[in-house]
């Protein structure tokens, strides 16, 4: 799992969440030695930290038994294991919280370790036509009638 993503197109480095980001301002934690050496590496790049907290209506139909299925069959047969007992084990560590407080827990910790379902969740930008001001400037000279 990458929590820093190095954006050369807008010169970042992204926070890939911000639980990484608050671990990351505390001194001398792995998170924070992690940041500095990106930071050492990219030294005119801007820190971001990406919004990853999905409240909007595009992730309608992420329920648990969907991101079940979605673990079972994604990776190689220990990446799977791996990654579904991870999910009981936060399933049941948030399961004395609220029922919106323990899917939230549950959905970004799966958003995490399966980012391009975030990035499948996200709206993305409408195409627009560009078209040009195409303008023709004409002298009296050659300007004619028809």
């Amino acid at each position: 799992m990458s929590t820093i993503r190095i954006n050369e197109k807008n010169r970042t480095i992204e926070l890939m969440s911000k639980k990484f980001a608050t671990a990351a301002s505390k001194y001398g934690t792995t998170e924070y030695m992690d940041l500095q050496a990106a930071r050492r590496d990219y030294p005119n790049y801007k820190v971001v930290v990406k919004n990853t907290s999905r409240t909007n209506s595009s992730f309608k139909g992420l329920t648990y038994d969907y991101m079940e299925k979605y673990i079972k069959s994604h990776g190689t047969e220990e990446e799977k294991t791996e990654k579904f007992n991870a999910y009981k084990n936060k399933r049941l560590n948030v399961e004395c919280l609220s029922s919106a407080t323990a899917y939230r827990e549950v959905k970004e910790w799966f958003l995490e370790q399966y980012p391009e379902v975030a990035e499948f969740g996200e709206k993305k930008p409408t195409a627009k036509k560009s078209v040009e001001n195409k303008t023709t400037e004409i002298t009296l000279d050659e300007k004619k009638s028809v």
